[in-house]
């Protein structure tokens, strides 16, 4: 079907859903998860802080739909806003004002992002940040995930120092020094292949880590590589790959560097010893390719492993960019020549086996001041063969390599690669007590928690455990009545909801229930939060009941309360309060602890109030400033403040954003076009030249030169007069 130009109705919802319809992304920041028949609908991180919140995205916050009928199977809370966000407010009665059902880590706990940065968990939850984590599906596959609610659960005592082998970070070295995960006794972590309290860790059992590695994609391109320029360096824990070319073929190695995708690193420039600028095509280092450095290297110096059938048209392309030559005669058919100087004769003899064996050609091994190879034209034209094979891998500068009537071969380009992680085991060292005292804890014993998406994440390097519950009915022709499950919001899967499920149809007889309901819970039991105690308490916390079909949520008084105490489900805290003013008088009083309520009103909407000392708190965590907003743009980190910092805020924000950005912009530019114009024939002609026309710019165009990202440099040097003015003017730091 065509798709409709907004979705407005749950029932617009339906209608795609039976059609078929897969492209959601374009009403909204919705992801969409499909289980059989069912589709899980649930607003991404990006939703909270673009901040637009059109219908769709309002409604899917757990949204169950039947694609194959279109029934709503669960309908859970809409999307509900801080009070006077965004100009939002209510426009009837209070109805309801519950607690919010909260959770706990040490705040200096650095969790692992999925861009391979760390971020501590206090910052997180302190400052509601929605970074992508690191976690660990159902089928055992390391995903993305996100951070979807926060928690500050006060003082603990019991805490472990569980000591492992691997390091905090991919980017903390070789891990010569110890990795210290300090958790209480009660939280679950993967031991020896299941979650299990950290307790029970004993010294030689397996946790779970992960390490990098580049995809198949881009380890083919460093196997073909090494057959001409590319060589492996070891570097700290691992191995990088890297090749360098003359500066006229800077093109080939920017496609290169394509080809490694987020496995590159910048390409850096040298001088070589001829004075001859090279330019280098380079990876990150990787303890994964030490596979590969062990198949090349086999006794420290690079040989041509016995097993080729690896190669293939690319591979052989790429081989000859590096280290072919075309040998043109006018009385003769033109000829490939290979300078495989650095192999030993049996090397080059077994890779003109191979040669012989893929294109069908003759190939003579000679010495010339090393090792060299020809691929012979053939009495019969073979070469040919060789020629229509490998021309259309090799890249537009590199063509004139080949054969004039080949140059023109429709160019077929290699994909972009990535980066892949996978999980692998580390070792229990030690795990002890950690004795209570300001040594061990010099900020103090307060624990943290967050929740995500598949209820679970990386924590100091180690798969670690980690709930709004929303019941849905599978129909069960075998037993005649209605299968209830939970569903969590992001995953039909998620260890809450699988742990929910069972503990629902253990512990409640819901045969009964009104076939209309979605039951709301807030999912509590031990191993449901990373450090919290909760002295064994295991349970369903009611939340809501709402009407599948229309939307109408059961009324709290008498309805929800009948209905807990029939089915025996626990209710959140209740509190009574007139009108708003007594709400926001209260919320003037609550310690900074206590994020605030949750109220319901008659209109059927909901609203967040709080405390004025959590958003005091909130306001200096933000710390907003020019300077700050400086920091965050150059960390990548602007959205996340976006998505935090109260909306008075935001117009400022978004100023001194585009302020930086078309500063920093501007420069590059400036910088690009500089470099362009200068001449690199030696460094001694560039600082000439640089001296006389860009002075100005000298520090960026050497950083440019040498290889080295100058980006920082100009966050340094470009706003100084500006961070001069602000703190010159206080008051300016905090709007």
């Amino acid at each position: 079907m065509q798709p409709i130009p907004e979705i407005n109705s749950i029932a617009d919802i339906q209608t795609l859903a039976v059609a078929g319809f897969t492209d959601w992304k374009q009403y909204g920041e919705v992801a969409v998860r499909r289980d059989g028949d069912l589709l899980l609908f649930d607003y991404t991180a990006k939703a909270q802080y673009a901040a637009r919140w059109n219908f769709f995205e309002r409604v899917s916050r757990g949204l169950v739909v039947n694609a194959r009928t279109g029934e709503i199977v669960a309908r859970p809370f809409d999307k509900f806003f801080n009070w006077f966000e965004g100009g939002r407010k209510a426009h009837g009665h209070i109805v309801n004002v519950t607690e919010k059902v909260d959770g706990c880590f040490r705040f200096d706990t650095p969790l692992q992002c999925w861009d391979g940065t760390t971020v501590l968990i206090g910052d997180v939850v302190n400052s509601r940040l929605s970074p992508v984590l690191m976690g660990m599906d159902s089928m055992g596959q390391i995903v993305p995930c996100e951070v979807i609610d926060w928690f500050d659960n006060g003082t603990k005592d019991n805490w472990l120092a569980l000591t492992v082998d691997c390091p905090v970070s991919k980017k903390s070295g070789g891990g010569r020094h110890p990795n210290v995960v300090r958790l209480t006794d009660n939280h679950h972590i993967f031991i020896n292949g299941e979650f299990r309290p950290a307790s029970e860790a004993r010294v030689g059992d397996s946790v779970t880590t992960f390490e990098y590695a580049p995809a198949p994609s881009v380890q083919h391109v460093l196997r073909s590589g090494l057959l001409g320029d590319g060589s492996l360096t070891h570097i700290h824990n691992g191995y990088r790959y890297q090749e360098p070319h003359v500066w006229r073929h800077k093109d080939y190695v920017e496609t290169i560097q394509r080809w490694f995708g987020d496995c590159a690193t910048r390409a850096r420039t040298t001088l070589s010893g001829y004075g001859s600028i090279m330019t280098w095509a380079q990876t990150k280092q990787y303890p994964l390719l030490g596979a590969l450095h062990q198949e090349w290297y086999p006794d420290g110096k690079k040989c041509v492993p016995e097993w080729l059938d690896w190669m293939d048209d690319f591979s052989v392309a790429k081989w000859y960019m590096d280290d072919g030559s075309l040998s043109h005669h006018p009385s003769q058919q033109d000829r490939a020549l290979f300078a495989t100087h650095g192999f030993e004769q049996q090397d080059v003899e077994r890779l003109a086996a191979q040669l012989e064996k893929m294109y069908g050609v003759h190939c003579a091994v000679y010495f010339a001041k090393g090792w060299a190879l020809r691929v012979n034209a053939g009495r019969g034209g073979e070469i040919d063969v060789f020629w229509s094979r490998i021309a259309p891998h090799v890249v537009p500068c590199m063509r004139y390599k080949l054969p004039e009537r080949y140059r023109d071969a429709a160019y077929v380009e290699y994909p972009s690669g990535h980066q892949e992680v996978y999980p692998v085991a580390a070792r229990v060292i030690s795990n002890t007590p950690m004795e209570i005292n300001d040594r061990n804890f010099p900020a103090g014993r307060v624990g943290f928690d967050i929740r995500t998406t598949t209820g679970n994440y990386f924590a100091k390097g180690i798969l670690v455990h980690n709930s709004l519950g929303i019941l849905y009915r599978t129909p069960s022709e075998e037993r005649g009545y209605n299968l209830y499950r939970i569903t969590t919001r992001g995953d039909f899967h998620s260890p809450q909801g699988a742990w929910a499920t069972q503990f629902l149809n253990a512990h409640y007889a819901l045969r009964d229930l009104a076939n209309e309901l979605t039951l709301l819970f807030e999912i509590v039991y031990p191993e449901n939060r990373i450090v919290i105690d909760y002295h064994g308490r295991a349970a369903l916390v009611l939340l809501a009941a709402r009407n599948r079909f229309t939307g109408a949520y059961t009324p709290f008084f008498p309805d929800l309360y009948e209905l807990a105490q029939k089915y025996n489900f626990p209710l959140p805290h209740v509190y009574t309060f007139n009108n708003v003013t007594e709400i926001l008088e209260r919320t003037g009083t609550l310690p900074v602890e206590e994020e605030g309520y949750v109220v319901e009103f008659s209109d059927g909407e909901r609203y967040k109030f709080k405390g004025d000392r959590y958003l005091e708190l909130h306001k200096l965590i933000s710390g907003l400033s020019f300077k700050h907003t400086l920091e965050a743009v150059q960390a990548g980190t602007v959205d996340y403040i976006r998505a935090q910092i109260p909306d008075e805020y935001l117009a400022e924000l978004n100023t001194w954003v585009a302020q930086i950005e078309s500063i920093v912009a501007a420069t590059k530019q400036n910088v690009q076009a500089a470099f362009d114009a200068a001449p690199k024939d030696s460094r001694k002609d560039f600082a000439l030249w640089v001296q006389q026309h860009h002075k100005k710019l000298a520090s960026y165009l050497f950083a440019l030169l040498d290889g080295r990202d100058y980006t920082p440099l100009i966050y340094r040097n470009e706003f100084e007069e500006i961070l001069k003015a602000e703190n010159e003017n206080p008051s300016r730091a905090t709007p």
